[in-house]
């Protein structure tokens, strides 16, 4: 039960860092200086996202990655959609299908890795 309350409270705090750092006025300086930075960004904010959803599944039962690849993809499509809406910000379909391709990663990354634990200690405590 306290599992499941500290992987809710660390999706939660991770989808309030990804709201602030995608919805919040910057200047813009920091993605010139590098070509596609800011896809890069979105793939790993998303694939945080997306790895966060299946391990809160978890603790409520059998995790669905695709439920995690849904959410997460489903999040970046409505950030777009009010980034552009607002004056300082503009959506973007590729930051959009950044953040899609980077729950996918996420959603596998976290497969493998409840894999990789389960064949590591098949039996936990």
């Amino acid at each position: 039960m306290i599992q499941r309350a500290i992987r809710r409270i660390v999706l939660a705090v991770y989808l309030a860092v990804v709201l602030t750092a995608t919805l919040a006025p910057l200047s813009g300086r920091m993605y010139v200086a590098v070509a596609g930075l800011d896809k890069l960004v979105h793939l790993c904010l998303f694939a945080g996202v997306a790895f966060l959803v299946y391990w809160a599944q978890k603790s409520a039962g059998e995790p669905l990655p695709g439920t995690a690849v849904i959410l997460a993809s489903g999040l970046a499509g409505l950030i777009e959609l009010i980034q552009s809406l607002l004056q300082y910000r503009s959506g973007d379909v590729w930051d959009f299908l950044a953040g899609a391709l980077g729950a996918i990663f996420g959603a596998a990354a976290a497969v493998l890795a409840a894999a990789l634990k389960h064949r590591l200690y098949p039996n936990p405590p």
